[in-house]
């Protein structure tokens, strides 16, 4: 007997191209001469055939690559990605909307105790703030903000984006939003309607299989996030002017992103061996951090910090959801804790949350991008009998700052990574870490904002990542490319496939070139996609032409954009000193070359630090480039030059 074997049913997908009436017709013609042909069987007849299936072909063609195109032009790049690529929609979970709903809330209804009292270590402030009433200026900066303005789903308020969209320039409609604000701020009264929430979950990993494996992205309504905003870019002001934000936080703040975060990251790392010290990671996870924010604990460390908490009192308490599942609406549920994820205030009120936790670790230090936490300590090799008792005295101080603040570490995911030297590599299992009693799992690498760190440094894991994702959704889009013209081609191969290579690639740039070559190659079979080459055609003039770069030549790029950051304040705190320019009392010929502040052996000039190419890159770069008063000009430029430089 043979053994069953499982059979998937394909998943009927209607075609979304709409063929003109003319194509139709030529269609129906050329069925109609197969059909002749068929019955005579005369060679005339066949040629009369085989003309017609040609001229339909051809007519079917271009119709399709006009409806590609057109689609690209009006709905823009991710919609007709979504749309083109056919890209399979979640399979139904065996949750109803209401279970989903119900365990949304419950999650949001934490009943830890949280101590309210200021403790000894909360960072002292002086700042003084009250929201105020905004102007037409504001409301203008917000509305230029917000993204998605072409949307057409109403919300709850029946209100849609583009409707917002094609009315705001009306006098009328402006001046009502103005009023709106207003009075929400002098009120200190978050509207009641716009504190309804629908929830969509976002699946964590592929194959759910519990609740807990979904994420509730919350839908704000439009109006929310008008007033979110504005509160939002006033708050952030206060926050900045005064530095009450740690300069360890690296998530959601102006100037700085997931690159910086993994740039200090790394640059820990190698300044650690470097100096032939053992560096340890250890990769804290927190499990519902947004969800089991106490309202109480919020509102007492935002007046801690000399910020007027009487609107967000309002804007916390009073929240209602829904939850949309398998197209079914839930019931409402009304969560007691927890910031609402997906809306704009809530990232930025999370990190005042934990604001004051890098001040209670002593020998560690942290690098956090909102809710992901990294502790990390170097010790040389004499005091290493003391590297385990000082990393385990901060993880207890963590799990007490946790308690306190009603927050939760998910012990299963923290883990922790060990860097050591080569002639030290024995001492990585003599490594012991434990978080509330518990050992902590060691591991060879780890994931952070999905970028994989390899315990070597060597990117391998990374880089087979990437390239892997980009020939996959290449293969996807192939059968997409081969009707668009090159302009919508080169859009939406740069979307899927040339974002995933650009990204933090001053991070993993640094790699072997072996290694690099195979991202090298992913470039050249992107490029060959876009003009429709052969496989071994050569195509480095065409990369130049379309602006792209290989990866030598992206990680200059980036290091040489992070510089002119640093030197024009528009990087985070945390890489002030850096880079310098140096400074003489005389007349130099390069008086915008760089130096490391810091004293370095000139042994460490070889060991791919970040500082050290900076300089390396910078100080190689024409005058005239390096004088650029705009960081939008100095990218044009930068680029122009480095193409110049491969062709």
């Amino acid at each position: 007997m043979a053994p069953k074997k499982t059979i998937y049913a394909r998943e009927n997908r209607s075609n979304p191209i709409t063929f003109s009436n003319l194509t139709h017709h030529h269609s129906k013609y050329k069925d109609i001469l197969y059909a002749t042909w068929k019955n005579t069987g005369l060679e005339e007849d066949y040629a009369k055939y085989k003309a017609q299936k040609r001229i339909a072909r051809h007519m079917v063609t271009n119709d399709t690559k006009n409806y590609y195109n057109r689609s690209i032009e009006t709905e823009g790049v991710w919609n007709t990605i979504k749309k083109l690529t056919h890209q399979s929609k979640p399979k139904d979970q065996p949750y109803t909307a209401n279970q989903m709903n119900e365990y949304f809330a419950s999650v949001t209804s934490s009943t830890k105790f949280v101590c309210t009292t200021k403790p000894s270590y909360f960072p002292k402030c002086t700042s003084e703030f009250k929201l105020r009433s905004v102007n037409s200026h504001d409301i203008q900066k917000t509305w230029k903000a917000i993204k998605n303005k072409s949307k057409q789903n109403e919300d709850s308020m029946e209100l849609s984006m583009f409707m917002l969209a094609n009315t705001i320039t009306c006098p009328t409609t402006y001046d009502a939003i103005v009023q709106i604000m207003n009075t929400s701020i002098q009120s200190s009264t978050f509207p009641k309607k716009c504190k309804m929430s629908h929830i969509t979950p976002i699946p964590k990993v592929s194959n759910p299989t519990s609740m807990s494996d979904f994420r509730p992205i919350s839908v704000q309504t439009n109006l929310s996030k008008i007033l979110g905003k504005c509160v939002h870019n006033q708050v952030i002001d206060c926050l900045e002017e005064f530095k009450i934000l740690s300069p360890h936080q690296f998530g959601f703040r102006r100037n700085s992103s997931t690159e910086h975060a993994l740039i200090a990251l790394t640059d820990f790392i190698k300044n650690g061996l470097a100096e032939n010290k053992i560096a340890v990671i250890v990769q804290l996870d927190l499990s519902k951090a947004f969800d089991k924010v106490n309202h109480d604990l919020l509102l007492q460390k935002l007046q801690w910090y000399g910020i007027s908490d009487e609107w967000f009192y309002s804007y916390l308490n009073g929240r209602s959801h829904v939850t949309i599942h398998n197209n079914i609406v839930s019931d409402v549920g009304y969560p007691r804790s927890g910031v609402p994820q997906g809306s704009i205030l809530g990232p930025l009120l999370f990190s005042v949350f934990i604001n004051d936790y890098p001040n209670v670790l002593k020998d560690c230090l942290p690098i956090l991008f909102a809710d992901d936490s990294n502790l990390c300590h170097a010790s040389n090799v004499e005091d290493f009998p003391e590297l385990n008792e000082k990393i385990n005295r901060d993880l207890d101080a963590t799990s007490k700052y946790m308690a306190r603040n009603g927050l939760y570490l998910n012990l299963e995911k923290c883990k922790y990574i060990v860097f050591t030297p080569k002639k030290y590599k024995y001492l990585a299992n003599e490594v012991h870490i434990h978080i509330n009693g518990e050992e902590a799992t060691q591991c060879d690498s780890l994931k952070f904002l999905c970028v994989e760190i390899d315990n070597e440094l060597k990117w391998t894991a990374h880089i087979t990542t990437v390239s892997r994702k980009v020939n996959y959704k290449l293969a996807t889009l192939n059968q997409v490319l081969q009707h668009c013209n090159q302009e919508n081609a080169k859009l939406l191969v740069n979307a899927m496939c040339i974002s995933l290579v650009r990204y933090c690639c001053s991070v993993w740039g640094t790699a072997n070139k072996s290694e690099l070559n195979i991202l090298n190659k992913c470039v050249r079979r992107c490029a060959r996609s876009v003009f429709s080459k052969k496989k071994f055609e050569n195509i480095d003039n065409k990369i130049v032409s379309l602006g792209w770069f290989y990866i030598d030549n992206l990680y200059k790029y980036f290091i040489c954009v992070f510089t002119y950051c640093i030197l024009h304040d528009l990087c985070p705190n945390y890489f002030h000193d850096f880079v310098k320019l140096k400074t003489t009392s005389y007349a130099t010929r390069y008086p915008n070359h760089i130096h490391i502040p810091n004293p370095m052996p000139i042994w460490k000039y070889s060991k791919n630090l970040i500082a050290v190419d900076a300089c390396r890159f910078w100080n190689n770069l024409p005058p005239d480039l390096t004088s650029c008063t705009t960081l939008r000009s100095f990218k044009s430029f930068l680029k122009n030059h480095l193409l110049s430089i491969t062709n």
